[in-house]
């Protein structure tokens, strides 16, 4: 199949190394949410009635 435009082959590698990286970014904030702990005790509680989370 002819190329679309010249940058393709670029483009195509380019589209690949930014997937890696955000899978590895992604591992990297989860660990960081179990180490911390934090997100998962706010994901419970309801908001004030101003909207705040109440601690």
């Amino acid at each position: 199949m002819e190329k679309l435009f010249p940058q393709e082959d670029g483009l195509k590698t380019k589209s690949a190394r930014l997937d890696e990286l955000n899978i590895l970014l992604n591992l990297d904030s989860r660990k960081r949410e179990m180490v911390d702990g934090d997100v998962g005790e706010e994901a419970g509680m309801p908001p004030t009635r101003d909207g705040r989370l109440d601690r």
